[in-house]
């Protein structure tokens, strides 16, 4: 992680990354979504940590960049 933080990873391993996460907060939010109705777990899921969508941009933003990489 400190590559990524110090602007350092490359591209192809950003990529890798940013794929992983999109895994993990389609889970997160399916589960949110499923708990919406619930009297105890609506009061767990908030509109604002949804994150999926910004996620995908930057998956396919990564993905672009990546395809215009000299190899």
């Amino acid at each position: 992680m400190g590559e990524l933080f110090r602007g350092a990873m490359e591209p192809a391993r950003y990529a890798n990354l940013v794929a992983q996460n999109y895994h993990i907060y389609r889970a997160i939010e399916a589960a949110g979504e499923a708990m919406r109705s619930d009297p105890v777990g609506s009061a767990f899921v908030f509109d604002e940590l949804s994150r999926l969508e910004k996620v995908e941009a930057d998956l396919e933003h990564a993905l672009l960049y990546r395809q215009v990489l000299p190899q």
